[in-house]
């Protein structure tokens, strides 16, 4: 083809510059047919149907009236991907135009770029380099540049065509964006200023109004060394996210040119599709869960969140604002935060993600929640603090910063806070050392004392240690939703004021103590379901017993909190400053523990398991990183579990009337019913006709099935379900002599 005409787009090949006309292709069959739906650029001999797409050129054909080419190629500019194979090549032709051409794989070329990705001029040495990285307007100046061993990439296609998927490879770098003295080089520095603001760490903006109109950077560098160039670069100022004010312009015929500009070559886009463009660098994913997030880029780190979270909602409206000064539409939003999730569900990507903790190849991570996302990588050798962790961690609002640990902490500078023993000392750290590993069971911590003992301020300094939040302290939800919500939000949950536990509320805080899920109904739908099947600590406090139920109890440390007599009290804002102050050193003495738990956890052997075995394990595993003696932990836990057991027992009457049955008679064999009547002639009228008394036989069964552990522990073998005889099921109790 050697015109526009010969492929049937009718335009003025006398005139230059663009040109609307109808299509050939899909004109005719359009309700339409005279819209004036391709555009047609006459001077460098391409074309675009912004209905079809169908789009291409005729340059590389193009012959004058003689034969000979109208217009002779003087400079290729290639396109290699990350691995430097070519994807496609920017042709530069004289007079001056350009066009883009991609390999065939039979050693010839293709003169359009369907179906290709775009990327930065100069790929694989951007990605290798670490110093600036100078962004001029066109691929000349990059290679001028470059020839005075600067780091240096544009775009493909002229000013004003930065990609947002272009931004990944330019995240946490400093860049100065070099402008052409005029209107086009104004839209470039315009256009990748805002693109990259908040990605990289810094930019700078450079104009050239010395030179005349017209002139770029590699006319400033005929007449100037490149010497003045980093002078200039080096007394211009930091770009702050407006470009007008950054030169001290209100609203300039540029702003205007560019604004029209812009809402020119989007016009064959809608707004969802311009939304999807600032996404490429993102990575969509789902969690062994099904939950589904986004990773992206921002101010030199990457940040995970949910898709549905109102942060990426907020996210995409600020991006879409600073490209095209207007918000998008509701349903534009509604519609990309759909489409993004289809592409997490059923895209190749699917990771965990973490809270506060995370694990992987043996090592353990704790995020510090810090504006830079820094994290402390926790290894069997030690433990450091580093940027870009491995691993997604993902924060809830209510999340605070943890302060940078300190090597050579000791966790000995805790006890001075806290009202303690040394053994129950022993179990606090012991607790927070259980904290600082994403796999459970982990220990509850009943915190329990009467009125003016400092429970509260002793359950907000043991959470802020390791897991701080505006709200230290909760109220214990009513419901497993909300329970769910709150586990979900923080790593350790930390309830005020507990008095009594619902049997039901006291499974579920079992079940996150060692596993077993707690499944409640997505909001808005009949049968979607929300299943949390992970672990947490917990720190529970009040006056009464909380941990009446053996299930719990076994589950729990008990710490018992002495009054605080009237001439030791002391005011909680000069305790607060000194803790605050020792804070880093107890962390990083906590840390030094974990790292010896990681180090000796596959050679500690127990002599005896007890129901929480691989807490006990862990924390024993840490005692030469905490300076502790051998199995000194296991002495205070015992002491503890024996102490928990005894007081367990006498509170609960069924337990101290099996008791006295068992010493009165020794082994025993029965039904439920039996049991039940021989049970009721121990204990007084008042009891029997008591909540706490069982009304019947199935009742009893089940109480006797959670007390069975605790009896064991006290010498009792229980056993239910016994078949002697046809259609009776009997209770067997006998005395284990070893434990008597």
């Amino acid at each position: 083809m050697s015109s526009f005409s010969d492929i049937g787009i009718i335009v003025d090949e006398l005139k230059s510059g663009n040109q609307k006309t109808t299509c050939p292709k899909c004109s005719k069959n359009r309700t339409k047919k005279n819209d004036p739906c391709l555009s047609a650029n006459v001077t460098e001999g391409i074309f675009l149907c912004h209905h079809c797409g169908w789009k291409g050129s005729i340059k590389s054909t193009k012959k004058s009236s003689n034969g000979s080419s109208k217009q002779s190629i003087v400079a290729i500019y290639d396109y290699p991907n990350e691995s430097e194979k070519l994807l496609y090549q920017s042709v530069r032709f004289h007079p001056k135009s350009f066009s883009h051409r991609r390999p065939d794989g039979n050693g010839g070329w293709i003169w359009d770029l369907d179906n290709v990705r775009r990327i930065p001029y100069r790929l694989p040495e951007l990605i290798s380099s670490s110093g600036i990285i100078y962004i001029p307007g066109g691929e000349k100046d990059v290679e001028n540049l470059v020839k005075h061993n600067l780091t240096s990439t544009t775009n493909s296609g002229g000013e004003g065509n930065w990609k947002p998927e272009f931004n990944k490879y330019l995240q946490g770098r400093v860049v100065v964006v070099l402008e052409d003295n005029d209107d086009k080089g104004r839209k470039h520095g315009r256009v990748i200023s805002k693109s990259l603001f908040g990605t990289a760490s810094s930019i700078k903006i450079i104009r050239f109004e010395e030179m005349p109109n017209g002139n770029d950077v590699s006319d400033y560098l005929i007449d100037h060394t490149i010497e003045n160039l980093l002078e200039k670069v080096n007394k211009t100022p930091l770009f702050t996210g407006s470009y007008s004010e950054y030169f001290g312009e209100t609203k300039s015929e540029t702003d205007k040119d560019y604004s029209e500009s812009q809402n020119d070559c989007d016009d064959d886009k809608t707004q969802t599709q311009l939304l999807i463009d600032f996404t490429p660098g993102w990575e969509l994913f789902r969690t062994p869960d099904g939950e589904l997030f986004i990773t992206f880029p921002r101010e030199g780190h990457e940040e995970t969140r949910p898709i549905k979270s109102k942060e990426i909602r907020l996210l995409l409206i600020s991006l879409f604002f600073h490209q095209y000064g207007k918000p998008p539409s509701t349903q534009a939003l509604t519609d990309t935060r759909s489409l993004l999730e289809a592409k997490a569900q059923y895209g190749n990507n699917e990771h965990p993600v973490f809270i506060r903790i995370a694990d992987l190849n043996g090592n353990l991570y704790l995020d510090l929640c810090n504006s830079h996302w820094e994290v402390v990588e926790i290894t069997p050798c030690g433990w450091t603090i580093i940027p870009n962790p491995p691993v997604k961690f993902i924060r809830s609002s209510s999340m605070k910063e943890l302060p940078h640990p300190m090597q050579g902490g000791s966790a000995k500078l805790l006890r001075p806070f806290l009202n303690l023993d040394q053994d129950q000392w022993k179990l606090v750290v012991g607790f927070l050392i259980a904290c600082l590993r994403t796999k459970g069971p982990f220990p509850i911590l009943c915190v329990q004392g009467e009125q003016g003992s400092g429970k509260s301020f002793f359950c907000r300094l043991i959470k802020s240690l390791i897991d701080p939040s505006k709200a230290l302290l909760k109220t214990l939800p009513t419901n497993e939703r909300d329970l769910v919500i709150t586990a979900k939000n923080n790593w350790i949950l930390a309830f005020d004021n507990l008095s009594g536990l619902k049997p039901g509320t006291s499974d579920a805080l079992c079940r996150l103590s060692t596993g077993g899920g707690l499944a409640i109904r997505e909001l808005y739908t009949n049968d979607d379901e929300i299943v949390f099947d992970s672990q947490r600590g917990q720190v529970l406090n009040g006056i009464d017993d909380i941990a009446t139920r053996a299930d719990l109890r076994d589950r729990a440390l008990v710490i018992n909190l002495p009054v605080i007599p009237k001439e030791e009290r002391k005011d909680e804002e000069s305790i607060l400053n000194k803790f605050y102050e020792s804070s880093p050193s107890i962390l990083g003495g906590l840390l030094d523990g974990v790292s010896a738990a990681l180090k000796n956890i596959k050679s500690v052997h127990l002599e005896s398991l007890p129901r929480m075995a691989d807490f006990a394990k862990w924390v024993t595993a840490a005692e030469p990183g905490l300076g502790w003696d051998p199995e000194s932990f296991m002495d205070a836990y015992q002491k503890n579990r024996s102490s928990s057991i005894e007081i367990g027992l006498e509170s609960d009457p069924i337990a101290q009337a099996l008791i006295d049955l068992i010493q009165d008679v020794g082994d025993w064999i029965g039904t439920s019913t039996e049991l039940l009547e021989a049970l009721e002639h121990k204990v007084s009228e008042k009891i029997v006709r008591s909540k706490q008394w069982p009304q019947a036989a199935n009742q009893l069964s089940k109480r006797l099935n959670r007390l069975a552990p605790v009896l064991r522990e006290v010498g009792l073998n229980v056993e239910l379900g016994i078949n002697k005889e046809k259609r009776r099921r009997l209770i067997k109790i006998n005395q284990n002599k070893e434990n008597t």
